[in-house]
């Protein structure tokens, strides 16, 4: 018996504005029994078969009469593993709330060998995919699968968008089932039995007489935007500088490499436009490259100006956008350095803003010293103090992705002061760390082997100040500056510079220095920042692992929890444990962290359900309750388990229910599906990878928060993700707050990235915004990213707020509120900041007739950026942000 029901009964409104067509959302349901017909149709294998018996049966059924019995033998050979498919064709949209289920009676030999699975299809892309459907758990009994398609079939549409179709996203095309495949795959000759009974499809989907010419529209609309950026490429290419003219010069070996370069360019420019041009759509890679090779190019053009023109120049100094994306290895040359470096920024007091600068030698350059000045104008004077630098460490890292057993590279990412921190040998390709004995002698400790055994009684310390340092020939160094505003400094114009000197050469370079302090103060962030944390106090025993992500002394606690404040970080978790939670939040309170709520990871919900296991849990949150109001704290928020699924995160619900009737909040991580499990009782849902709005909807008409982590998690060197993922992505998909793992957390040693712990299931590397060293951390590049992402929301934030508070007074603010709608997380987030101060600042005049956003006054940076030389391109892309480019010999 097949049922199968569109109920016009309901009708959900959406309105497609480019169509002008009403798109309506239908109940829907659908249920096959196989009471009378096999709908399964044969759709390819590589090997014979037999089949024994395929339809309906009165042997065992669920529904109805009969169930559709399948005995085949299937007649493989050696071990050459054979597959047999067959498939249901059933069409349905998946735009709107789509379940499915169905029921297999399988015994454990047959399970093995047997799926049901999904085929999806995104029209009009023309691609098509089949997940790996879960697997049978239960046997010789009715075992239900069940699948949310509809969120499922994001997963795979979001993978086509980020890897196959550049510049999509998963609502630029449609998304449908078109057919249920039957998976037999086997080694050898069996014969297998089981049965399938009620396949049954139930919730929303899209009116499939508008389906189709809204898939069109979208597509269309798609097509625009895709012919705009390659139409904006083309204007980059042909605005390129000319390669220097060297014909009856002697070109040195570096200037040789340096034209290759250009030369290669030249060919595979053209090739990459004939992969774009014309074609409804394109990989990401295609893209990145001709990036690469756009922004490359400028670089490329002057080192070969300078081989040519300036053969007695040693050391040539650029500028360098800070967090744009690069991999720099120590030798090679980064996309779209800026000739005439400056630091030139509007920045509000209190806020901390980076600047970067970088150093290319043409021979050994020694005791090469970096000096500033203090920045004067007519508020009064920011003192030399404000300003902190640092060398860029390139050191070998296990791989780009957060798993390890990858290879060794290089690239930069610790913020030192003084180089000789980290020793690195590029012929071994080792890593070595400097540490001091107790009589204060210094030696190496090798870090990048399987192992890694540093004496608890030596010390690691970095200089206080930056110190003079070396170049060899050839080489390259980044500079990273962070200004920190003091939080009274008047606004207005203020001046000042930066010089490097070298022996030998005097001074190399002044950088002028200009800031604008903002005629107004930085909101809080609308968005609640937080981090996994894994730190807690222990005097007592710190001596004895000094440097790991758990044990900290009193003052290394501090240290960090000032650092987290520092970021932006203001409700980092908890790890302390119920008797020790005093000392924690006197370090707090002490710092200034808030204490409107609190989470903690000490313990977890776990799945109590006895009577006496749940008065239990209550007991527990009513202590920490009591506990931390002691100190001030309220709004307590207790963990769930980590990632739970299926029946162990249905489980949790007695537990969260208890926690609640203690008068605490639940807190936990997990995926898409959480919501539907247990979405009424989880008030703060930390939810991976990909924001989406449609999650943060769900929560929120529950009146629970939702927030991001694993976009990636941490320890990715790259402070543009982590800018751009943990920024305005959030803030347009209108989630709450972020929670990512972790601010530290070591697997194995956590100075060494080659050695994951023998009893992970998995490599992982060690998750690190920091490095703790004797009595301080070392920062990062993707940490310093990821402060910016946050102070890109606290501009938002303020011009949110003054738009609100406008509104509240009857003011028109709709202009700057579609300003505010229409934000773009994917555009580069130092453009979007400036047109967000140009806008809260055009408030304070007649509100309503805002301009246009400009970028005439953006001098901060050049906007493209990445990259390398070498003689082959190599490109690894990954989310918002991610590129990896880096060339070989």
């Amino acid at each position: 018996m097949t049922t199968q029901t569109l109920k016009g009964s309901l009708w959900l409104a959406v309105i497609l504005l480019s169509l002008g067509i009403n798109l309506r959302a239908q109940n829907y349901t659908y249920t096959q029994s196989f009471e009378s017909t096999n709908p399964f149709k044969f759709w390819t294998s590589n090997a014979t078969y037999t089949l024994n018996y395929f339809g309906p049966s009165s042997d065992r059924y669920v529904d109805g009469t009969k169930s559709l019995k399948v005995d085949i033998t299937i007649n493989g050979s050696g071990t050459k593993e054979c597959f047999y498919y067959w498939t249901m064709p059933f069409t349905i949209n998946l735009q709107g709330k789509m379940d499915f289920s169905v029921y297999l009676y399988m015994d454990s030999e047959t399970a093995k060998y047997v799926k049901l699975g999904y085929n999806y299809d995104f029209p009009p892309t023309g691609l098509t995919r089949i997940p790996g459907a879960s697997s049978v758990t239960s046997y010789n009994t009715w075992f239900k699968q069940s699948s949310r398609l509809s969120d499922d079939i994001i997963y795979h549409a979001d993978y086509f968008a980020k890897n196959k179709i550049f510049g999509s996203t998963y609502d630029d095309f449609g998304r449908q089932v078109t057919g249920f495949p039957l998976m037999i795959k086997a080694i050898g000759q069996k014969r297998l039995v089981f049965y399938i009974d009620k396949l049954q499809l139930s919730g929303t989907v899209m009116d499939q007489a508008t389906y189709p010419a809204a898939c069109n529209s979208w597509w269309s609309d798609f097509q625009l935007r895709l012919a705009d950026i390659v139409s904006d490429r083309h204007t980059q290419y042909s605005n390129l500088p000319a390669i220097p003219n060297t014909s009856g010069i002697t070109l040195t070996t570096k200037a040789q490499e340096y034209l290759n370069g250009l030369n290669k360019a030249k060919t595979d420019i053209p090739n990459l436009f004939a992969l774009m041009d014309g074609k409804q759509y394109f990989a990401p890679t295609v893209i990145d490259s001709l990036d690469e090779l756009l922004s490359l190019w400028p670089s490329l053009v002057e080192m070969l100006k300078i081989e040519i023109n300036n053969q007695t120049s040693k050391l040539a100094v650029f500028g360098l956008n800070p967090t744009e994306y690069n991999r720099l290895t120590g030798s090679n040359v980064p996309g779209n350095i800026e000739t005439s470096p400056k630091f030139n920024a509007r920045v509000c007091a209190g806020e901390f803003e980076p600047f970067s600068l970088f150093l290319q030698s043409r021979a050994q350059v020694n005791n090469i010293k970096v000096q500033w000045t203090s920045l004067t104008g007519s508020g009064g004077t920011i003192p030399s103090t404000a300003i902190n630098a640092f060398i860029v460490k390139v050191w070998y890292q296990n791989g780009y992705d957060i798993n390890g057993r990858s290879g060794k590279w290089l690239t930069q990412e610790l913020l030192i002061k003084n180089d000789d921190l980290l020793k690195v040998d590029e012929t071994a390709k080792t890593n070595s760390i400097q540490v001091t004995k107790t009589d204060g002698t210094k030696y190496y400790i090798n870090i990048s082997g399987s192992t890694t055994s540093i004496p608890t009684s030596v010390k690691i310390k970095d200089s206080d100040v930056l110190l003079p340092f070396s170049l060899p020939a050839y080489r390259s160094k980044q500079l990273w500056f962070t200004l920190a505003v003091p939080s009274n400094t008047p606004a207005g114009i203020y001046t000042g510079s930066v010089t490097l000197s070298a022996d030998g050469l005097g001074t190399v370079a002044t950088i002028p220095v200009q800031i604008e302090v903002l005629p107004f103060k930085l909101d809080k962030s609308k968005i609640s920042y937080g981090l996994y944390y894994h730190g807690y106090i222990d005097d007592a025993n710190y001596s004895k692992t000094p440097f790991t992500s758990f044990v900290k002394s009193s003052n290394q606690y501090k240290i960090e929890m000032q650092d987290l404040k520092d970021h932006g970080v203001l409700y980092p978790t908890t790890f302390q444990s119920y008797y020790g939670i005093g000392k924690d939040l006197t370090i707090r309170n002490q710092v200034g962290l808030p204490k409107d709520k609190l989470f903690v990871t000490t313990f977890e919900t776990g799945t109590p359900q006895s009577s006496s296991a749940l008065s239990s849990l209550k007991s527990t949150v009513t202590n920490w309750k009591n506990k931390i109001a002691q100190y001030g704290y309220s709004n307590l928020h207790v963990y769930g388990i980590d990632e739970a699924t299926g029946t162990t995160l249905l489980n949790e619900r007695a537990g969260w229910q208890a926690v609640h009737e203690a008068g605490a909040k639940v807190f936990a991580s997990g995926y898409y599906q959480h919501y539907d499990a247990v979405g009424d009782l989880l008030d703060v849902a930390i939810i991976q990878p990909t924001p989406r709005k449609e999650q943060a909807d769900l929560y929120h008409s529950v009146g629970h928060q939702i927030y991001n982590y694993s976009n990636p998690m941490v320890g990715i060197e790259d402070p543009e993700i982590y800018r751009k993922n943990y920024g305005f992505l959030l803030w347009t998909n209108n989630y709450d707050g972020v929670m990512n793992y972790a601010y530290q957390r070591n697997f194995g040693h956590i100075w060494n990235d080659f050695d994951p712990e023998a009893t992970q299931p998995h490599p992982y590397r060690d998750h690190n915004f920091t490095y703790p060293i004797t009595d301080g951390v070392i920062s990062t590049i993707e940490w310093e990213g990821f402060r910016e992402g946050v102070d890109d929301i606290r501009y938002l934030s303020t011009l949110q707020n003054k738009i609100d508070s406008l509104k509240a007074l009857g003011k028109d603010v709709s202009s700057v509120q579609a300003f505010v709608n229409s934000i773009d997380p994917s555009a580069n987030p130092e453009i979007t900041r400036q047109a967000i101060i140009d806008k809260i600042l055009s408030l304070s005049g007649q509100v309503g007739t805002v301009p246009p956003p400009t970028t005439d006054n953006i001098v901060l940076f050049a906007e493209q950026g990445t990259l390398t030389t070498g003689a082959t391109l190599k490109t690894q892309t990954g989310s918002i942000g991610s590129k990896v480019a880096y060339c070989t010999s």
